[in-house]
């Protein structure tokens, strides 16, 4: 799924201490870098750190096979 990042979801994220990365789930192998089901990681790993800047409008990739550690 894509969401346009913008203020809204920005304060949500901030408010809510929302997880959308593969760092945050069950099946994110962090010794190899990948998906334990062999999803591609890249576009979930562009915003993966806390306090990175997004521009508004940017595209946010959630998986949904995401299951919060």
């Amino acid at each position: 799924m894509r969401i346009p990042w913008d203020p809204r979801f920005a304060e949500e994220v901030a408010r809510y201490d929302l997880r959308y990365t593969c760092k945050d789930c069950v099946y994110f192998l962090e010794d190899r870098g990948a998906c334990a089901h062999e999803w591609p990681v890249a576009d979930h790993l562009a915003h993966a750190e806390p306090g990175e800047p997004i521009s508004t409008g940017q595209e946010i990739v959630f998986c949904k096979e995401l299951e919060i550690a």
